[in-house]
């Protein structure tokens, strides 16, 4: 299995919102259908590591909170936690408890996603630019912006890094 551990992942998600002073609501443990849990966005988020992206795995985990209305937040990255909100939007909040739309719906979030992830797994220069500039559609700029310049540029990228291998004693020195 991969990904985050989840006891991890809602430990990572309660200390930002104890960090702002919100307390999330309390939730039973919820048993869901086959159904449910295919259908849901979440079945088709996955961890990321390498762009320190994290999400729960069922409708149950997102850690609801009433924070200027309700929320569902059901992930993390290091620009600050991802939210679904009452209208169905997913947002992002940064650390200065600013809010940003990712996306109108969770699908639309899932196929940036994908376009992110499949553009920091490209081999090519071409690969990279075609995942950018699909990452890059919508009216919602600012992050997706910035993944998109990451992506295109080579930053954004889940190959090993020179230095990491320079470390490891896979490279004994650089040139």
């Amino acid at each position: 299995m991969f990904g985050t551990n989840n006891t991890e992942l809602r430990g990572r998600i309660a200390k930002c919102l104890n960090d702002r002073g919100i307390v999330s609501l309390a939730a039973g443990p919820v048993e869901h259908t086959q159904d449910e849990v295919q259908d849901s966005f979440l079945s088709h988020l996955f961890d990321f590591p390498h762009l320190d992206f994290a999400f729960v795995r069922y409708p149950s985990e997102m850690v609801v909170v009433d924070w200027d209305g309700r929320l569902e937040v059901f992930g993390v990255c290091d620009a600050g936690l991802i939210a679904l909100d009452a209208n169905g939007a997913i947002l992002l909040i940064d650390e200065e408890e600013e809010r940003s739309i990712l996306a109108g719906d969770p699908m639309s979030f899932v196929n940036r996603y994908h376009a992110m992830v499949r553009g920091a797994l490209a081999t090519t220069k071409a690969d990279r630019a075609q995942a950018a500039d699909q990452i890059a559609q919508g009216e919602d700029a600012g992050f997706w912006a910035e993944q998109a310049y990451a992506v295109e540029d080579g930053f954004a990228t889940a190959r090993r890094h020179i230095l990491a291998a320079l470390k490891d004693g896979a490279v004994k020195s650089l040139v």
